[in-house]
């Protein structure tokens, strides 16, 4: 078993990154003593290997660390035999490497570790997006050019290859590449009313200043009004074939509102939702909640939407935020107190990328009342309206979804994907949906 000693400050902070780096990606057996020492230690045998406490040892306890002051401006990069890529990001500690017998490393592996995760850096600084979210191009990952880089992995690759250099037996945890698809249903139909059909129609027109999609748009109206043709967003059957092709199953995030609350599209409660959801779980993919525009600091709405799954015999196990509206850590605290066990919030709204620096999912650590949640989350790394955004053409789009996958494929993560079922018809999205089905392969 593997003993690791740690300064007897800060200890549900400290126990809570050990456990997630040695328990649950690791998998390995450990014990854990706090002690009046300087840094962390971690032997192997009659060897060990220090990284140094260059982030907790600066603070009183009582004051805590949740300010924004508290977060480096400019990020330090660093090359070592025991990293697998160039130029590591050092968060907290420095570059200093010193190898014999043992090993000490001045990088604060594990502050910096709990940085990318907890996402306390979300809860001290005020600044707020349109939609009172996080403005993520704030994130210390974005300024400093590493959110597209799983660096928690990275961190946890050369903390392995240490203790194998310094002759650790134990054998980590097995883990396979997963591809997770999962659809955010914000949109149950394009021509839900005769009404809004005709609205979307001159919307692209005079709003959206777009001819073609006008014309597309009046053409597939009038197809599903009077010719019975498929309702362009009403995509499921589409959507889990393709999971069904390559052995996946897709995870449908549905709103439970009612048309009247904020930003809600259809009827949650009508019957044919309940059809839907009963042939989603027939064939064998998953359903969750979609969290309501208003939902994420207030536990009673999202109770309330949790009722309503509850009417359908469904308990819900999983969910994801609509327009990722999230607030750290009360948006996870009320997830985990209705027993939601996965979360899936937790990915840039602006681009696609690593926001927890992982691609592996993760218990959640509660920055305010200092204790591991039994939530997981499970973290966003690839939407397609953000990367559309950023990488309109074609090519540009397809070597930037390879180039994260095959990041996560690197690691043997989980790159969760997220899909709208809306986004799938229509000449804007038809090229880009392609290269979905592509990449599920």
């Amino acid at each position: 078993m593997l003993k690791i000693q740690a300064p007897n400050t800060f200890i549900p902070e400290k126990t809570y990154i050990i456990d997630v780096l040695f328990g649950e990606f690791l998998g390995i057996e450990y014990k854990i003593e706090f002690k009046d020492c300087v840094d962390y230690n971690i032997y192997i045998g009659d060897k060990k290997i220090v990284f140094k406490d260059s982030f907790f040892a600066n603070f009183n306890e009582k004051k805590g660390y949740l300010d924004e002051q508290n977060i480096p401006q400019n990020i330090l990069l660093t090359q070592n035999r025991f990293c697998i890529g160039k130029n590591i990001p050092i968060i907290y500690g420095n570059e200093e490497l010193e190898v014999t017998e043992n090993i000490y490393c001045g990088i604060d592996i594990f502050a910096s570790c709990y940085f990318m995760l907890s996402r306390w850096e979300e809860n001290v600084i005020d600044q707020k997006d349109a939609h009172s979210r996080f403005p993520c191009e704030l994130s210390l990952a974005q300024k400093n050019n590493f959110h597209q880089r799983a660096v928690v992995n990275e961190y946890l690759e050369m903390l392995w290859n240490m203790m194998q250099f310094l002759g650790c037996k134990q054998v980590r945890k097995i883990r396979n590449f997963e591809i997770i698809p999962t659809h955010d249903i914000d949109f149950l139909k394009q021509f839900s009313s005769f009404s809004k059909g005709i609205k979307n129609v001159f919307g692209d027109l005079i709003k959206r200043k777009n001819l073609r999609l006008s014309f597309e748009s009046l053409k597939n109206f009038l197809g599903v009004k009077f010719f019975k043709k498929n309702d362009p967003f009403y995509t499921f059957d589409t959507l889990m074939s393709i999971s069904e092709k390559n052995n996946l199953k897709s995870h449908f995030y549905f709103i439970a509102g009612k048309v009247g609350e904020a930003d809600v599209k259809y009827n949650f409660i009508d019957s044919d939702i309940k059809i839907l959801i009963e042939h989603i779980l027939q064939r064998g993919h998953f359903v969750g909640m979609h969290g309501g525009y208003d939902s994420y600091d207030n536990i009673t709405q999202l109770k309330t939407e949790i009722d309503r799954f509850e009417q359908y015999n469904l308990k819900i196990s999983e969910a994801r935020q609509h327009f990722l509206r999230f607030k750290i850590p009360e948006t996870w605290q009320y997830i985990n107190n209705l027993n939601i066990k996965y979360d899936s919030s937790i990915g840039y709204t602006n681009t696609s990328g690593f926001r927890a620096g992982s691609c592996y999912e993760y218990s959640v650590f509660d920055i305010k009342n200092r204790i591991k949640l039994n939530l997981i989350e499970r973290p966003l790394i690839f939407m397609e309206t953000v990367s559309q955004k950023t990488y309109s053409e074609i090519s540009d789009f397809k070597n930037h979804l390879l180039m994260l996958k095959n990041i996560v494929k690197k690691y043997n993560g989980q790159f969760v994907i997220l899909w709208h079922n809306s986004n799938i018809n229509g000449y804007l999205w038809k090229e880009y949906f392609k290269l979905y089905s592509e990449i599920l392969k």
